[in-house]
């Protein structure tokens, strides 16, 4: 799955070596900006090293970028008519997946194949689309909207292109795709127009059936990542109204991570990411494999992703209005400050399974600049 992390095999968790991450030897890389640009932002990056995210043109519009693994910067460009795009994410094949937006806002969900981009279709009568994640095969998940922005449907969209239809469980009016594995099993929400307690968490098979996430007899809530044994990480409402982070087996078995808590995504080694409102300030939070206590690393932001060795990164805030981009190791550790780019904020926002991650940093007060580093 494609949205917070990269896909990797389970066993290869027990052959590996965790490196540490030492601020020494971290260095910030300076991917660059569009030819008469001024700023850049890094989004996803895929394992053979393939970086996507978006930044300014010379006429100040936004368009979706990727780097090569030497650092070149690409134009990916939108879709006729429209004057903005950005690129979310990108698969090990290269496949990058994310969203071109008129003038008015609307946006359509769009797949760039060797640089060229597609248009992934509305269901008929729809007027607009979003793309949420993309697995191996190049499936791309999200939603259609119709013209009134009340008839929402969960859809996937195959290599074709070819949009299909995902079920709401019954009685229900809206759903929305939010993640997929390799196997094609894609999570996400079926519900009402409403809070989260209006939604109900669900799982799709490829052919797009539907099946309930239940916990303590709840199904209310949402699914917000699969990885690719099919271990779910859940948020669920309980019949108390309580929020409650739930990691769910293969088999659809659920277990409680604690009440107050939302899960946000599960990396491939099974940790699952998360957060907690404490009177209205953020905290970002992980539970590593087979554990039930969060670990609560950021204030003020989410974690944002997990490589497949449990290395996660995020942002956490700074001294006043600065944000600091931070790396942990699976052990537990206080996390490391990664470098910036001589500016005082930085944050981060992906990491592949060789520990390389992404995101921004200033280079001067509120101008940022797309950066790699390699953990």
């Amino acid at each position: 799955m494609r949205r917070l992390l990269n896909v990797t095999a389970a066993v290869l968790l027990v052959l590996t070596t965790v490196p540490a991450v030492a601020s020494a030897s971290v260095k910030a890389v300076d991917l660059g900006v569009l030819p008469g640009g001024e700023y850049s932002f890094a989004n996803g990056i895929g394992n053979a090293g393939t970086v996507v995210g978006y930044a300014n043109t010379d006429d100040d519009l936004v368009h979706a970028v990727s780097w090569t693994p030497d650092n070149r910067i690409t134009d990916l460009g939108t879709l006729p008519g429209d004057v903005g795009s950005s690129a979310t994410g990108v698969n090990d094949r290269g496949v990058v997946y994310g969203n071109s937006y008129a003038e008015s806002g609307r946006g359509r969900a769009v797949r760039w194949v060797d640089r060229v981009i597609q248009e992934l279709p509305p269901l008929p009568g729809h007027v607009e689309t979003l793309a949420s994640a993309i697995n191996e095969a190049g499936t791309v998940v999200g939603v259609s909207v119709g013209a009134d922005y009340t008839d929402e449907h969960a859809v996937a969209w195959d290599r074709s292109g070819r949009v299909v239809r995902l079920a709401e469980l019954p009685g229900d009016q809206v759903s929305q795709a939010i993640g997929i594995n390799d196997a094609g099993l894609i999570v996400g929400y079926s519900g009402r127009y409403g809070t989260i307690a209006d939604l109900h968490a669900v799982v799709w098979t490829p052919d797009g059936s539907v099946t309930p996430l239940v916990f303590d007899g709840s199904n209310a809530g949402a699914a917000e990542g699969i990885e690719d044994t099919g271990v779910v990480a859940a948020t669920i409402v309980d019949r108390d109204n309580r929020l409650h982070a739930v990691r769910f087996d293969s088999d659809g078995r659920g277990t409680d991570l604690g009440a107050g808590l939302r899960a946000t995504g599960i990396g491939e080694d099974g940790t699952v990411l998360g957060t907690r409102s404490d009177r209205g300030a953020l905290h970002g939070a992980r539970w590593r494999p087979g554990t039930v206590e969060p670990e609560f690393l950021t204030v003020g932001y989410a974690v944002a992703a997990v490589s497949r060795t449990g290395v996660t990164v995020g942002t956490t805030r700074g001294a006043g209005t600065t944000s600091r981009a931070m790396a942990w190791t699976p052990d537990g550790d206080s996390g490391t400050r990664l470098p910036s780019l001589g500016g005082p904020s930085s944050s981060a926002s992906a990491v592949n399974d060789h520990n390389v991650a992404v995101g921004s940093a200033e280079i001067t007060r509120g101008v940022r600049h797309a950066v790699k580093w390699h953990l």
